[in-house]
């Protein structure tokens, strides 16, 4: 959600971040500035918008920039919003962080398959997905696990905990 509010048990208006800790293979997603804070190998910090939850936000992913002047991540447009060259316009949101998530989700499953012959199950998928995600101290407070989705530790992991050789 895109509220900047802490998602608890006593308000149920955020029903898809509750079913994410029930259902196997399903995250809940909140999103993360693109740029990092200070270093370009620092963290990234929540959006202002984005929903957390110590309890049912499983990660964050890109969903803003504040590098750039519209603030937002590139995304396919529509005719009602002022697009930039090819159709494309700045947007920010979680529904931008959750294709990230989606997009990481399909390489995991792809890359297994390639690599090993490995079909993976939803919920494996999402147990590298969580394991995987760079730990981050100034997300604990905002996520499940303080972790911020990263592809090249996701690599990582799968090529030195999953892909191993008994």
């Amino acid at each position: 959600g895109n509220n900047g509010r802490e998602i608890n048990d006593t308000d149920f208006s955020f029903a898809p971040a509750y079913y994410a800790q029930q259902l196997p293979g399903m995250l809940s997603v909140g999103a993360s500035d693109a740029t990092p804070s200070g270093s370009s190998n620092g963290p990234s910090d929540a959006c202002h918008f984005s929903n957390f939850s110590t309890t049912y936000v499983d990660l964050f992913a890109p969903g803003c920039d504040s590098s750039l002047r519209d603030s937002g991540i590139l995304s396919t447009g529509w005719p009602d919003l002022e697009p930039v060259p090819d159709d494309y316009v700045y947007m920010s949101g979680t529904s931008m962080s959750a294709p990230h998530v989606a997009a990481a989700a399909s390489y995991v499953f792809a890359y297994l398959y390639e690599k090993s012959g490995i079909y993976p199950t939803n919920t494996l998928v999402e147990e590298i997905l969580k394991a995987s995600a760079r730990s981050q101290a100034n997300l604990e407070s905002y996520t499940l696990l303080g972790r911020h989705l990263d592809m090249k530790s996701l690599l990582q992991y799968i090529n030195s905990e999953v892909l191993v050789d008994p």
